[in-house]
């Protein structure tokens, strides 16, 4: 399913399934599958899912048309979240059904309530060892071919321009400035440089290329605290994940690939996402002297790496922006000194000659 679908039920599953659903990223852990049969990828999965689903699973398929595979679960298009919960707990039944007309007993399944928790170790290794294999893939490659095609981007069409747009007001209003838009609201105060999202980097990364509308409130009272627990986290951090969620190996719009680019100082990169071959860049950048285009061809890497670092960067305010804007240029010629002396090396030959004649002058004496 697409990233704003799988957005869509992992927000439910977070606001609504709580200590009762446990979502895997390995289908063959899962006991319900989860299966939008509009995409080419979820036809291809459906069809293989139900010629060897095994019986401690039961697949719901999605779709915006009425026709569906039969002994199947089947939710309708826009789905509803009193929909989904129906449709979970008559898969939950099913399960128990199939557990009762089973030889073998399926202890995970024996409480509705429970479902999943027995293997919630197994299925957070699946999830972990998932994401280090596919990182690179993950963050560069993108899911939507409309995406996936374009070179740069809008910031402002995305949560990351939002709290960029959000840091900006915080910063001249001197107070927090909260995003609303059609999920929770997204806090942000630049003078404590912390943020509350309320969201798990899951569910950021999964709304990182979805389109959204938003507007800025100011808010009057106090700022934005740093609670126990996960409530708030730093407003850096943060911003790099998202500027690499978003980027996916684009440019910030109107970003010219043959302009230098100046950092003003070694991003702390002990502190943030890693992205690949920043510390090969970043002397190249220090410098001033490099634009993004040089860059690719000195280091002969790719240039959506350096895409991706870059609005990293940007997002973090690293981008000396007055050098940014000079474009590329040999070095002007040195001035002929055979046409006449500078006036700063005459003056310092006037100085020369008086040390001189001042020393001759104590020596005689």
């Amino acid at each position: 399913m697409d990233l704003q679908t799988r957005y869509a039920y992992e927000y439910f599953f977070r606001q609504f399934g709580e200590n009762r659903y446990l979502l895997a990223e390995d289908p063959s852990q899962a006991n319900i599958l989860l299966i939008d049969i509009d995409t080419q990828e979820g036809r291809r999965l459906a069809q293989h899912d139900l010629n060897s689903t095994p019986i401690n699973s039961v697949v719901v398929v999605i779709s915006a048309n009425r026709a569906h595979p039969e002994n199947v679960l089947f939710l309708q298009k826009p789905v509803s979240p009193s929909a989904l919960s129906a449709t979970l707990e008559h898969a939950i039944e099913r399960l128990l059904a199939q557990e009762r007309a089973s030889v073998t007993t399926i202890q995970q399944i024996a409480e509705p309530s429970r479902l999943g928790h027995d293997h919630s170790t197994r299925v957070a290794g699946v999830a972990l060892a998932m994401d280090d294999r596919a990182f690179n893939h993950y963050l560069f490659q993108s899911d939507n071919t409309t995406e996936g095609s374009a070179t740069t981007f809008q910031p402002d069409n995305y949560l990351f321009g939002a709290m960029m747009q959000a840091r900006r007001l915080s910063r001249a209003q001197g107070k927090p400035v909260e995003i609303r838009w059609d999920l929770p609201a997204v806090k942000v105060d630049a003078s404590s440089r912390c943020a509350c999202t309320g969201m798990t980097d899951k569910v950021l990364r999964s709304i990182a290329l979805t389109r959204i509308r938003f507007h800025l409130v100011p808010l009057d009272h106090g700022t934005i605290t740093r609670p126990t627990g996960s409530a708030a986290e730093a407003l850096d951090p943060l911003l790099w994940r998202l500027a690499i969620w978003t980027s996916r190996g684009r440019l910030i719009e109107g970003t010219s690939g043959d302009t230098p680019v100046r950092l003003r100082h070694w991003p702390n990169l002990t502190r943030l996402l890693a992205t690949p071959h920043a510390m090969q860049i970043v002397p190249l950048w220090l410098s001033g002297q490099c634009s993004i285009d040089e860059t690719a061809r000195k280091l002969m890497i790719s240039a959506s790496d350096i895409h991706v670092f870059h609005t990293a960067c940007t997002a973090l305010e690293l981008i000396d922006s007055q050098d940014e804007q000079r474009i590329l240029k040999p070095s002007a010629p040195r001035p002929d000194l055979a046409g006449g002396q500078p006036d700063r090396r005459k003056l310092l030959s006037r100085i020369l000659k008086r040390i001189f004649s001042s020393r001759s002058a104590n020596e005689y004496s």
